[in-house]
Parts: C-alpha cells; sequence; structure tokens
C-alpha cells in the first residue's frame, strides 16, 4: 500500500478554514434576535406614549419602536428589513448613537428623530407633488448615518441664529 503524502500547509490551512467558521456559525447564534411579540410590545408601548404624549422613562432601545412607527406613519407601512436580528442590531446602534452623538441624554435623541420624521413628512409630501421618487429612511440611516445627524446640527444652530 502506498503511503500517501499530505503537505502540512494544506493541512494547517484546512484547520484554519474549519476554525473560522466554526467561530462566524458561533458569532451568529450568539446574536439574540427580538420576538415578533416583543417587537408588537414595544411598538405598541410607543403607540401608547404618543396618544398619551408621555416620554418619560424612555430608553436608547426604545427609540427603534419609534423609529418603526415614524416610518409606518410616514409611508403607510412598517419597516419590512427590521425584523428579530436586525431589530436586534438597531437597537445597539440607537444605544451607541446615543451615548456617543448625545451624551447619554435620550430626550434629546428623541428630538433628533421628531426632527428627522418632521423634515421627511415634508419631503414626502413635495416629491409626491413633484412626481418624484420616494426613497425612505432606512433604520441605519436613522441610528448611524453622520449626514443625518450633521443636517439636524446645522439646522439647529441656523434656528438658535448662530449662522
Amino acid at each position: 500500500m502506498a503511503r500517501r503524502v499530505v503537505d502540512r500547509s494544506v493541512i494547517e490551512s484546512e484547520i484554519a478554514a474549519q476554525s473560522l467558521d466554526s467561530m462566524v456559525a458561533s458569532r451568529r447564534t450568539r446574536r439574540s434576535a427580538v420576538s415578533k411579540a416583543t417587537i408588537e410590545r414595544e411598538i405598541a408601548d410607543i403607540e401608547r406614549r404618543v396618544a398619551e404624549n408621555d416620554w418619560r422613562s424612555l430608553k436608547p432601545a426604545q427609540l427603534v419602536a419609534v423609529y418603526a412607527w415614524c416610518h409606518d406613519r410616514a409611508y403607510g407601512v412598517r419597516p419590512d428589513d427590521l425584523t428579530g436580528a436586525t431589530w436586534s442590531d438597531a437597537r445597539k446602534r440607537a444605544g451607541l448613537m446615543v451615548k456617543r452623538d448625545f451624551g447619554g441624554d435620550v430626550d434629546a435623541a428623541l428630538e433628533f428623530l421628531r426632527w428627522v420624521w418632521g423634515r421627511e413628512e415634508g419631503r414626502i409630501e413635495w416629491k409626491k407633488a413633484n412626481g418624484r421618487p420616494i426613497r425612505r429612511l432606512t433604520w441605519h440611516d436613522q441610528f448611524t448615518a453622520r449626514w443625518l445627524l450633521s443636517d439636524y446640527r446645522v439646522d439647529q444652530s441656523v434656528r438658535q441664529g448662530i449662522r
């Protein structure tokens, strides 16, 4: 019987590839998906807060439900790309935005969302009136787009008479 000779580097690269595959797989399984029931509860809580104008003790993660509620109101549909694991990702991004861009002040971040969606509703009306296509704001735009935050800050400085 002939003995098969295998290059050691081939074995090492296969082991490394298997290790990388298992690491990626374990990261996927650790990523916690939010259940549909939880999403519905969070959106219902925002609907209640809107009806009662009660924004006390709002948590950064709840800004995702605010985004989903605003999306539904502005476009007439819920954001299909915001379910399960992406809802969880959006929560993390919202928390990071509050911490990084608003010094941990959830009320200031909520004011930013109000400004974004007030502006968006005006843009939607203009686009409809002028036969222009509507490009929606994604959750990623809402919680990570630096250009959107810059537009907000410019608008605030103009309103305050700084510019």
